[in-house]
């Protein structure tokens, strides 16, 4: 089994900045790129050692996802479970769809079970909703963790720096020569995209498009569109759905990649991985260290107050054969 310092001889750095990528501290990019390839050649899975617990902890955890479509929502679904089970804990898994009362009503329900942490990913609360919801979390006497979106200041979160991950994958499409890029869906990482072209000190070639509230007929129907009339050279999808939709219009279209078309995807799947799509991937078992970590001093404290912590993740670049250097 590899460890961490197996990992710092094959990145080549040292053990300590290894520990420090898995805890969310400040690490350059490009030396967190090569622990985080590194840690997938590997196949290596930090350990966390269970902390002595005291009082009467029922050892188990509420996880309440937005979805259950969203790969990367699973993997991190899957790899918390799995550090809590060595750790000696239960984990109950909900559903909100993104949805505030259906979010309030799960909560609850957590909390009716006798969990001891309930980790969520925060709905859009109207302000005084959220101040209502606060003042109930605070009086359960269960320890609230926020993870991917945040809502509550006073309480811990766990988020992927996905704005600065979108810039980096812009600049690895203009390192190789890309300007016509096509951007589409993922209206909350449009920030990366129009900050990479504010560096070129230029506007964008061709109009981003968030692809919000169609259906997948919809969507493939919009793709094809943009890509006859614009005629990009490399395409940069943003969220699962999509960038099934984008292959499969790409394909559809007879276009080969990357000779005709370049191709960028957030978020890994099995589908693109076969396929040796390039991708921007997120390092879900640093974040789920923290987290588990995180559990585990709650819980040896006894349950007591925590000061908040803010950790952010920052997803970095899996490069394989699906983008070429522009020659048009």
């Amino acid at each position: 089994m590899a460890t961490s310092k197996d990992v710092a001889k094959l990145a080549g750095v040292s053990h300590t900045t290894v520990s420090r990528a898995f805890n969310g501290q400040s690490v350059k990019n490009e030396t967190y790129e090569k622990i985080m390839q590194a840690a997938r050649r590997l196949n290596y899975r930090p350990n966390t050692i269970a902390a002595s617990l005291r009082g009467s902890r029922t050892k188990t955890v509420g996880l309440i996802l937005s979805y259950a479509h969203v790969a990367l929502f699973m993997s991190i679904m899957q790899e918390l479970e799995s550090q809590l089970q060595k750790n000696g804990y239960r984990v109950l898994i909900s559903f909100d769809y993104g949805d505030v009362e259906k979010q309030r009503n799960a909560l609850r329900t957590m909390a009716g079970a006798r969990v001891d942490s309930i980790l969520f990913m925060p709905a859009s609360y109207p302000r005084a909703a959220a101040a209502e919801e606060l003042k109930w979390m605070k009086s359960a006497n269960i320890q609230f963790l926020q993870i991917i979106s945040v809502c509550f200041e006073e309480l811990s979160s766990f988020q992927f720096d996905d704005i600065g991950a979108t810039l980096n994958g812009m600049r690895h499409l203009f390192q190789k020569g890309h300007r016509r890029i096509l951007f589409l869906g993922g209206s909350n990482r449009l920030e990366g995209f129009t900050r990479a072209y504010a560096e070129l000190g230029q506007d964008p070639p061709v109009p981003p498009n968030t692809l919000e509230d169609l259906t997948a007929e919809e969507c493939r129907a919009e793709i094809k569109a943009l890509m006859l009339r614009h005629k990009p050279t490399a395409v940069f999808s943003i969220s699962d759905l999509v960038n099934v939709a984008a292959y499969g219009v790409i394909s559809e279209l007879k276009f080969r990649i990357p000779e005709d078309v370049s191709l960028l995807i957030f978020d890994e799947a099995f589908w693109s991985t076969s396929l040796n799509i390039s991708a921007i991937a997120h390092p879900v078992q640093g974040m789920a260290t923290a987290i588990v970590r995180q559990i585990l001093d709650h819980a040896a404290d006894g349950g007591a107050d925590q000061l908040p912590a803010a950790m952010t993740f920052k997803p970095f670049l899996v490069e394989r054969s699906s983008i070429a250097e522009n020659q048009k």
